[in-house]
């Protein structure tokens, strides 16, 4: 019983992990992708 009040709670608490982790792996591929346009069109 107890197993399974653990494995609800991970079934509970991992699309959250992974939604964050999804919007974490977005923002970066942004910042980066700006990043290398900005590197490209600045003459540095």
């Amino acid at each position: 019983m107890r197993f399974f009040e653990d494995s609800s709670i991970g079934i509970k608490v991992s699309p959250i992990t992974t939604v964050i982790f999804a919007g974490a792996l977005i923002l970066i591929v942004i910042f980066a992708w700006l990043g290398i346009f900005n590197w490209l069109f600045t003459p540095s």
